[in-house]
């Protein structure tokens, strides 16, 4: 690509020294690829090489590799690249063998690669709070595998942006199994996709793994048929850098909210909305947070529905961090940390808490 492109116009990003030993690597890695004109890696490239054992959810998959970026004059996001394993053969898990639901073989691996990921991605963030997670996940849009990233908050840049076009294409039968998932500040940063058909609409006799394969040579040296796959495109603003200097910032906090969710509340958000409207016009910006009991000892409208709508509101209003009051754990430990918190796929702000322990033993950590 260099000697077409010019020196130095792409580069790659080496591979992490998280991988795992050879012997438990596929034979093809993940790799990625980038401008170093338009953007400069952020901290060392990450990957999930601890999951990749057998009986481990990367035992018959790709490890999933990540690079945090920074364009010039921008704002770092997160880059993660995956190859979920595929719908021609079956795992080791039960849920591998192909049902005919129309998911194909190892579906169940593909759950597992796809929680795995979800999990895996808030430890490698770094500064970035803008996360693409691309690349063939070996599932289509309503498949169980991208229902558990979509329920993590991310959203497909294809149905975003309507595209209408598909970038795969078996057995007469087309889809998409490539895909640009999104969080939220990532979506904020597009500008527009495409899928770019010039593969999977062509005819396999044209492609470059057909080269001499067979008495006619069909291939050519185009761009078309080049791969099985279709590229997925997405435009991503620079976004705005971090602040060189000190920032001034307005700290609103509120306890005691015991899901009230009420006439009290659209008030509630107006004036955390208006604050923070007026910190960032005075160049500055505001961070709710929370004393605890946010949830708990509820009003009916939340209460009825385990305090979700409340979980809602807040997230709804950025709620950045909250210490935990003695009614988030009404319900048990287990479900602050399960079901309310579900590793941030639900209550999206951080709880801070910490238990003394017997003199002697070292204190634990924050929940």
């Amino acid at each position: 690509m260099n000697t077409q492109a010019g020196t130095g116009t792409w580069a790659y990003v080496p591979s992490s020294a998280e991988l795992p030993p050879i012997a438990e690597m596929d034979v093809i890695s993940n790799a990625i690829i980038y401008k170093p004109a338009a953007v400069q890696r952020t901290g060392e490239a990450r990957a999930l090489g601890t999951q990749s054992a057998e009986g481990q959810a990367f035992g018959n998959a790709r490890e999933p590799i990540a690079q945090v970026f920074t364009p010039v004059d921008g704002a770092p996001f997160l880059f993660v690249m995956n190859h979920f394993k595929s719908k021609g053969s079956a795992g080791p898990w039960p849920g591998d063998a192909d049902t005919g639901d129309g998911q194909g073989a190892s579906n169940e691996s593909r759950v597992r690669q796809a929680t795995a990921l979800r999990d895996w991605v808030t430890d490698v963030k770094g500064p970035a709070t803008a996360f693409a997670l691309v690349g063939d996940f070996n599932s289509y849009r309503k498949e169980d595998p991208l229902q558990v990233l979509y329920d993590a908050g991310y959203v497909d840049a294809e149905t975003q942006f309507d595209l209408g076009k598909y970038s795969y294409s078996f057995s007469g039968l087309s889809g998409s199994l490539d895909h640009i998932l999104l969080n939220d500040d990532a979506l904020q940063r597009s500008t527009g996709a495409d899928i770019w058909n010039i593969n999977s609409g062509e005819s396999v006799a044209l492609q470059y793994s057909r080269y001499n394969n067979h008495g006619t040579l069909f291939y050519d040296d185009s761009l078309y048929a080049s791969s099985d796959h279709d590229p997925v495109v997405l435009g991503l603003e620079r976004g705005t850098p971090p602040p060189a200097g000190p920032v001034d910032l307005t700290l609103l906090n509120t306890n005691d909210f015991h899901g009230r969710i009420d006439a009290n509340t659209v008030k509630f958000a107006g004036t955390v909305e208006s604050e923070r409207a007026a910190a960032q016009s005075a160049g500055g910006d505001a961070v709710l947070l929370a004393a605890g009991d946010s949830i708990g000892a509820s009003l009916f409208a939340s209460s009825v529905a385990q305090d979700q709508p409340t979980i809602d509101v807040l997230n709804a209003l950025q709620l950045k961090a909250s210490a935990v009051g003695n009614h988030e754990f009404d319900q048990g430990f287990d479900d602050l940390t399960g079901r309310v918190i579900d590793n941030g796929a639900n209550a999206r702000w951080k709880y801070l808490g910490r238990q003394r322990v017997p003199q002697g033993d070292a204190d634990s950590g924050a929940a």
